[in-house]
């Protein structure tokens, strides 16, 4: 490389490509900083060349950490490059690393803490969807979303953060237009209809937009679907409602404190709202020891319950216990039934609660989205199959 003229830039170029080839792409870095950087890479050639090596150094071996220089860095990299280079078409894709930089960008910024939805709209925004691959991306017998899957996922969960709820509607349709008939990743064909539903509701706030956005929460039984359910019936007054959907949220899945921890404050407000005071204290105490094992911040409105109920957050939490209040109060005001799975077949995905000591129910698998086990515990509504005119149970969660 010593040898090599620095007008002969074309040649320079190539030194870089097959320094990448051999992983030295920090070479060429420091190579071209020592010949002359702002000169050399005004070059096309020269400037795609340490494009790429900076990729590699910078970009993709790049893992978030709380080391702020190192963020900075990566930041300014990515910015860098997406400056200096265009996206490309689908087929030309791989000639730049402009889609690649910019995917691992938004990965990067929306697993931080504190993610910023403006700042992922404004690098989702740099794409234009009509030029990215519908093709999915395969790593072994591993599949991952499409360039434009990724595109019109990030966008519309960007869009709906950052209440710009008409043009989320308008993104969500037509990536339901363009992927029409196709199985997309990570359930994001219900994604995109949910999302549609949700930012109806949130223009348009009426029992009728959330009902029709609690229908698909019914059918998916996601619990932060039922906990967004929940947000609106409380916002329009119908706190009984919201408490049927916070409660079902709670056991729409396995507990994850972290990931539940506003649903916990949220059912103790609810329950006391609705004067279940006893209850409402032990989800007080649940967000609120949680946050305190966490080292979160602990609102007003919590630290007056804390002092209300005389909580001590130091004192551990029963999580089966919280889902049986949940169970019981679910009897109690919204007609659910307790039972027992007695039986289970896994080849044809059905089973048969026991209740009422010795009656017994059909269940269909579609019923619930955990994990189905002979003896759980489980609350349920009867309903009628209109196939064969015969009762089975509707809705149910295990407890």
């Amino acid at each position: 490389m010593n040898d090599c003229s620095v007008k002969d830039t074309f040649i320079l170029s190539q030194v870089g490509i097959y320094l990448r080839k051999l992983n030295e792409s920090g070479a060429f870095i420091n190579k071209l900083t020592e010949l002359g950087l702002n000169v050399l890479i005004k070059n096309q050639y020269v400037l795609n060349a340490y494009i790429w090596c900076l990729y590699d150094v910078e970009i993709k071996s790049y893992e978030y950490s709380e080391d702020i220089e190192a963020f900075n860095k990566f930041q300014a990299t990515a910015q860098f490059i997406t400056n200096n280079c265009k996206q490309l078409s689908s087929e030309e894709s791989h000639k730049n690393p402009y889609i690649l930089t910019i995917k691992k960008y938004i990965r990067i910024i929306k697993n931080r803490a504190y993610a910023n939805p403006h700042n992922i709209l404004e690098w989702v925004n740099k794409l234009n969807p009509e030029l990215l691959s519908m093709e999915p991306q395969k790593w072994n017998d591993f599949s991952v979303p499409s360039d434009k899957e990724f595109y019109y996922y990030i966008r519309s969960k960007a869009l709906e953060k950052t209440n710009s709820f008409e043009e989320c509607i308008k993104c969500c349709e037509r990536a339901l237009t363009v992927f029409e008939n196709q199985k997309l990743h990570y359930g994001n064909n219900i994604w995109f209809i949910a999302r549609k539903l949700y930012c109806k509701c949130r223009l348009n706030l009426s029992i009728d937009t959330i009902r029709d956005y609690e229908k698909v929460t019914e059918k998916y039984k996601f619990w932060y679907m039922y906990h967004k359910v929940s947000e609106l019936y409380f916002s329009i007054g119908e706190t009984k409602k919201a408490l049927i959907c916070s409660l079902k949220a709670l056991l729409s899945d396995n507990f994850d404190c972290e990931k539940m921890i506003n649903l916990f404050f949220d059912i103790g407000l609810l329950l006391e709202t609705e004067n279940y005071k006893r209850e409402a204290k032990m989800f007080y105490h649940c967000a609120a020891h949680h946050r305190s094992q966490f080292r979160w911040y602990i609102n007003e409105e919590l630290r007056f319950a804390i002092k209300e109920y005389e909580i001590d957050i130091e004192e551990n939490v029963d999580h089966l216990k919280l889902k049986e209040v949940a169970a019981n109060i679910l009897i109690r005001i919204d007609g659910f039934i307790k039972g027992k799975i007695t039986m289970v077949d896994i080849s044809k995905k059905f089973g048969f609660i026991t209740y009422d000591k010795n009656k017994s129910i059909h269940f269909n698998f579609k019923t619930l989205n955990r994990k189905i086990d002979k003896d759980k515990d489980i609350i349920f509504k009867i309903g009628y199959n209109l196939k064969n005119k015969k009762e089975t149970a509707i809705e149910a969660f295990l407890i």
